[in-house]
């Protein structure tokens, strides 16, 4: 295993695989001494590692042979709550907790073995051959490699592809729990005394996989406080205590489990590390009694400290007046999750600003009336719109029914000794109208930052509305955002510009009408044949002409791909499902908005280029997507280096652009892909598409770049681009020749 010291660019970058082939030019090689010599000199290591190495207790056994001060469990104790397989016999058997029926089938042993191991425990423990399980490996988290499946043959099945396709060394079947799914964080107090937070509810359409538990989405719900009695919360608490000490856990720790249908709790994993990404369960529930997330990790960090006489100094906060920003977000498109994620990490991030004080609210319809809503730090950590909704319903129409919630809260805060004059505040607030939010907004003299995407809040609407009423905001003004919401119409002014080797994708546009009459009229097959040919292309590219975020885009193949999807539109359906078409492997968003016209475009091929351990591999230059950055001040434009954008599919999904983890993103394009001269006459190509669009401040454009020849062709313009913490523009900036660190970017953007 390799070690390297890392710097502060690649920390914004998507996955490891965007910069790890990068690292033995770019990062600092440590050697083992070196290693330990780093390690040494920290005060307090840690750990974040997740999976191997970090949760199952070789870290933890490193650091203590070296005697190093560290958070967290010690090695013994991470060991057993690792390995699902001794958490389940000396943690919960051994204890009286209660436990499914299980098998775990190793790597090593034969097909045939398989086969007989799993046939005896359908027949002899579940009595029940067509019996539904789950397969997950036995050491491992992040809901990677967990499959549902059902009877012998089908478990078998499962179990040899999961072996196939990941680095598991044993599988751990076990019965599939019926009932509610839950998890539940638990701190360590200043005496060293457990303290369960409030558990989060887990509803979830099919098996919470890992893309359901980091992508938003309203097939996922998340629910703090439960919808559980007060009996069951505190039963979960107080087995969830005990637990945390039978496993000699220290500081925190996630337990995830089952309310079955019995009345059973079943407690499934241990999560010595839990996650931390910005709405992690660690800082929903952290939330819901008043922490921050520097808050947290401060009291995590100061009783960690305290057990090796370490004293933490205490930031102060900087009380000078600052600009009120109001970040609005959400609202109704197929847009709306990316823009909460959007809005709450730029919320976030400028938490930080010496300059801005920002508030988070959140634009939504209410009896189709436009409403906004502030958020408290709580409720806008939620992971979709649909769970603000639930609370903000539950606040406004059951207000008795939430004394159980205050009451455990404020128990809660006496055990772990919390000065309640540093808490942030879980109480909501009556919404107002759009309009009077805008007056709120002008009467404060605030900025309006519009975390927005699509639709009513990209398409000019909003942003007329502010520019009558002299309010500032970030983007585009309201002319240049309609046209840029308009891909046939932005296309047009792209082959206006006369630049040579520049153009628009090949489109054409097809009305809901017209698709309406082609499944009518039996003419499906005859309209493909004219679209193939009028665009030059096998494949065609199809999509809402005023949506983004990859909703509704797929490709079609074939005149029988185009007939289905007519018919999803036509029959109204909120989403395609995965594999519905060739190379799509994850579920697509349809348009909210009833989209009234759709495109048709040429399909680009591109290059294939791939990261495999560290290494990049590509073959014949070709094609390359790229998205570009460029920012505006006083009409001068800069584009910021671009990004090549790999797709595992067709093409870019939802998940890739803005789900942590998921997607590969290299910035700045590698020489040896595509050329110096080339990226310098993109950058210059872009930033007169940007000012041939009029844009403002700041703006996303997607293009397809020959790498040989160099010529460009433009897909779209995103004025408000997305914010979320794996967006492009943030690695952008940190890759500029001074670099840009997302809050300066930020700030910029809001200064402009």
């Amino acid at each position: 295993m390799e070690k390297y010291i890392i710097s502060q660019q690649f920390l914004y970058s998507n996955t490891p695989s965007d910069f790890d082939f990068k690292l033995k030019s770019e990062g600092k090689y440590l050697s083992n001494e070196d290693f330990v010599a780093e390690l040494k000199c920290s005060d307090i290591v840690f750990p974040m590692i997740h999976g191997k190495y970090g949760e199952d207790g070789e870290l933890q056994k490193l650091l203590e042979s070296l005697n190093i001060n560290f958070v967290g469990s010690g090695a013994d104790s991470c060991s057993r709550m690792y390995n699902k397989e001794m958490a389940g016999i000396s943690i919960l058997m051994k204890n009286g907790f209660y436990t499914v029926p299980k098998l775990v089938v190793k790597r090593s042993s034969s097909k045939g073995k398989i086969t007989q191991d799993v046939t005896a425990f359908f027949t002899e423990e579940l009595k029940n051959v067509n019996a539904e399980v789950i397969v997950k490996p036995v050491e491992g988290g992040s809901s990677i490699g967990v499959e549902k499946t059902a009877g012998i043959s089908g478990t078998v099945c499962t179990i040899m592809e999961l072996f196939c396709r990941g680095d598991f060394d044993a599988l751990l079947v076990e019965l599939m729990c019926v009932g509610k799914e839950f998890t539940v964080i638990i701190l360590e107090n200043k005496r060293h005394e457990p303290t369960a937070l409030i558990p989060t509810e887990i509803e979830c359409s099919g098996v919470f996989t890992q893309e359901k538990k980091y992508m938003s989405s309203e097939r996922t719900h998340y629910y703090c406080p439960p919808r559980f009695t007060r009996e069951v919360i505190d039963n979960i608490r107080a087995s969830a205590e005990r637990l945390f000490s039978i496993a000699g856990a220290r500081d925190f720790l996630r337990i995830d489990g089952w309310v079955l249908e019995s009345g059973e709790l079943y407690f499934s994993d241990f999560n010595p590390i839990s996650g931390m990404e910005q709405n992690s369960f660690l800082f929903q529930q952290g939330a819901k009694i008043g922490l921050t997330h520097q808050g947290l990790i401060c009291y995590i960090l100061n009783n960690a400290g305290a057990r090796y006489n370490i004293n933490f100094l205490q930031k102060c906060d900087n009380i000078c007046k600052k600009k009120k920003i109001y970040i609005l977000m959400g609202g109704w498109t197929s847009e709306r999750q990316v823009s909460l994620m959007s809005g709450t990490n730029v919320w976030l991030k400028l938490l930080n600003s010496d300059k801005y004080e920002a508030t988070p609210f959140i634009l939504f319809r209410e009896q189709e009336k436009i409403k906004v809503l502030e958020l408290p730090y709580a409720v806008a950590l939620n992971h979709t719109v649909e769970e603000i909704m639930y609370q903000y319903n539950s606040w406004k129409c059951r207000l008795e029914d939430n004394k159980d919630f205050y009451v455990v809260s404020d128990e809660i805060r006496q055990r772990l000794q919390l000065d309640v004059n540093s808490l942030c505040s879980i109480e909501l607030k009556t919404c107002i109208s759009l309009d009077n939010f805008i007056s709120f907004a002008k009467q404060n003299s605030a900025y309006v930052f519009l975390g927005l995407h699509g639709g009513f809040g990209e398409d000019g609407s909003i942003q007329k509305m502010l520019e009558d009423s002299d309010v500032p905001f970030n983007g585009s003004k309201s002319a240049t955002s309609k046209i840029c919401m308009d891909k046939f119409k932005t296309g047009q002014l792209v082959m206006e510009l006369g630049l040579n080797g520049l153009r628009t994708a090949r489109k054409k546009k097809l009305s809901i009408s017209e698709m309406n009459q082609l499944v009518k009229n039996n003419k499906v097959s005859e309209y493909w044949l004219e679209t193939v040919k009028y665009l030059n292309s096998d494949a065609v590219v199809i999509k809402p002409n005023t949506d983004g975020c990859s909703t509704g885009v797929i490709v079609l193949k074939s005149f029988r791909d185009f007939d289905v999807y007519l018919r999803l539109i036509y029959s109204h359906n909120k989403y395609i499902e995965p594999n519905t078409f060739d190379n799509q492997s994850t579920m697509v968003a349809l348009s909210t908005e009833n989209a009234e016209e759709y495109i048709m475009e040429e399909y680009i091929l591109t290059g294939n280029i791939s990261i495999k351990s560290g290494v990049l591999e590509y073959g014949d230059k070709a094609w390359v997507e790229m998205t570009v950055g460029v920012l505006e001040r006083n009409g001068v434009y800069h584009s910021l280096n671009p990004s090549i954008a790999i797709a595992e599919n067709a093409v870019l999904s939802v998940q890739e652009k803005f789900q942590g983890g998921i997607g590969v993103n290299i910035t700045p394009p590698p020489e040896e892909i595509v050329s110096a001269k080339i990226i310098d006459n993109v950058k210059y190509a872009v930033e007169k598409v940007a000012e041939k669009l009029g844009i403002r401040d700041y703006c996303r454009i997607d293009i397809f770049v020959h790498a040989v020849s160099g010529e460009i062709i433009i897909i779209e313009a995103n004025t408000l681009p997305g914010l979320s913490p794996s967006t492009v523009l943030f690695q952008q900036g940190v890759k500029e020749v001074k670099p840009i660190l997302p809050l300066e970017l930020l700030e910029t953007i809001i200064d402009f």
